[in-house]
């Protein structure tokens, strides 16, 4: 097999491509930039280096593969991507290299599919199989599992781990980790059910998708908190394997980043420490002072704070307009439509009018 490159392509000299690789009218292949057997890009497609490209994988128009990391601590350090083989990256695609302050290298496994306009930020770990349908936006330092699909529009934030075989169903706005095999959605994304239909595609035995259901169904839909409901399934010591990994999972700590950001005035680096309280519960007089305080820790009655909070609404309490009104952040406060009385439905005064009145 022979390299093709369009006349009208800009090559670098310090570029790599191996037999077959095809490259259309226009295109941009930077420096550093190694493209794998049978690699096909499309006209006005851009690969920007270092970046090292799998054999056999497809990029589409107006995609760009390996920019520079939309990071402010960036300041030009030689970071890489990485990229399996045999994926696709459809137009407007943009996966951009990792940053200094964590591994270094975006890293995306094979045989993905990309469609149109999705992005994958610096440092994300991507595995093998995985649909990002069209407008799926992943942050910086997220984990994705194998054989993750996401519906169109879903937003993923940084440090966030999607579990191998999840589904994200359309517009999911997913600020906490989604275990294996369930399907996901809302805004803020929860865990609606388990993932039958993608389970039975990769050919689980059915056995180990009743298995996995009961698991399911015991640790997000029980009546005991989950962190009990993990303990007694982990203690029962279950054979199937699908849900010991399920399991494994839970366990694990959370990614966190491993960078200090120094506090600063205004919106030139401050860092605050999480809130623990729902947000609802953040216009509560107490909340504001433990915030005020700088604990980040929000002190409130046992009432206030829903025991369950992973399907618990931010919304779901309502609270008595004399709160609002002894609230000393009144004026920023932006929940006054949530401080009303148990069982009250608020209402809106239409006035008719007669035309040319």
């Amino acid at each position: 097999m022979t390299t093709r490159v369009h006349p009208t392509a800009q090559v670098s000299a310090d570029a790599t491509l191996e037999d077959g690789v095809e490259v259309g009218p226009w295109c941009w292949v930077g420096p550093g930039v190694h493209l794998g057997a049978g690699t096909r890009l499309h006209a006005h497609a851009v690969v920007e280096g270092p970046a090292r490209l799998g054999p056999g994988n497809e990029v589409f128009p107006f995609a760009v593969l390996g920019g520079a990391p939309q990071d402010r601590s960036h300041q030009g350090e030689p970071t890489t991507l990485e990229v399996g083989a045999r994926n696709v990256f459809r137009e407007q695609v943009t996966v951009h290299r990792g940053t200094r302050k964590d591994r270094g290298v975006t890293r995306i496994g094979s045989g993905g599919l990309f469609m149109v306009g999705c992005h994958v930020a610096h440092d994300a770990q991507v595995g093998d199989g995985v649909t990002l349908a069209n407008g799926t936006m992943l942050a910086g330092h997220v984990w994705v599992g194998d054989h993750v699909v996401t519906g169109g529009a879903v937003a993923v934030q940084p440090f966030v781990r999607l579990g191998e075989g999840c589904f994200l169903a359309g517009g999911a706005m997913v600020e906490r980790d989604v275990p294996p095999f369930v399907i996901a959605g809302g805004d803020r994304a929860r865990v609606r059910g388990l993932n039958k239909v993608g389970l039975r595609r990769r050919g689980v035995p059915e056995a180990s998708v009743r298995a996995l259901e009961q698991a399911v169904r015991r640790l997000f839909f029980g009546q005991e908190p989950r962190a009990e409901a993990l303990a007694r399934l982990g203690a029962s010591d279950p054979q199937d394997p699908w849900v010991r990994g399920l399991l494994a999972f839970l366990r694990e700590p959370r990614l966190r980043p491993g960078v200090t950001v120094e506090p600063g005035p205004g919106l030139r680096g401050e860092c605050k420490p999480p809130v623990t309280a729902s947000r609802a519960s953040l216009c509560l007089p107490a909340a504001h002072e433990g915030l005020a305080r700088g604990t980040g820790v929000a002190t409130l009655p046992d009432a206030a704070v829903p025991r369950r909070d992973f399907h618990a609404s931010p919304f779901s309490a309502p609270h008595d307009a004399s709160a609002h009104r002894s609230c000393p952040r009144r004026p920023a406060c932006h929940h006054q439509r949530h401080h009303r009385s148990p069982g009250r439905v608020p209402s809106r005064r239409v006035v008719l009018r007669r035309r040319g009145a």
